[in-house]
């Protein structure tokens, strides 16, 4: 939210889609972008943020880095088991605003070029 020298407000609205999000989820967030919308105003500027396709504005906001993280909530159609740690590896690329994400926790994800976080239980 930003105020205008008129006194008003403008308004930008994220709406971030994992890459594993269903089609319900998505035209869920989608519904709640445009309710969040109307009641405010009907002014607002809505964004569709994609994993791996996000806008320079919305990782602004997130700097230095944002980490995805896998999961979810529960739901009628979901049933996340209980948490359990399981290690985790992570690689960072960027220059000014960092990307994490997780790939495979192998030996063939590893290379010479990329930073890489080895996330373990303890």
């Amino acid at each position: 939210t930003t105020a205008l020298k008129s006194g008003s407000l403008w308004h930008d609205i994220h709406y971030w889609l994992g890459k594993d999000t269903s089609q319900d989820e998505g035209g869920v967030a989608a519904i709640k972008t445009v309710e969040l919308d109307a009641a405010l105003g009907g002014r607002a500027v809505q964004y569709r943020e994609v994993q791996g396709h996000e806008t320079e504005k919305f990782s602004s906001y997130f700097k230095p880095c944002t980490i995805p993280q896998k999961g979810g909530v529960a739901s009628g159609f979901k049933h996340p088991e209980a948490e359990v740690h399981q290690t985790c590896l992570f690689v960072c690329a960027g220059k000014h605003a960092v990307h994490v994400n997780e790939v495979p926790f192998a030996r063939s994800s590893l290379n010479h070029d990329d930073i890489f976080i080895l996330d373990t239980k303890s």
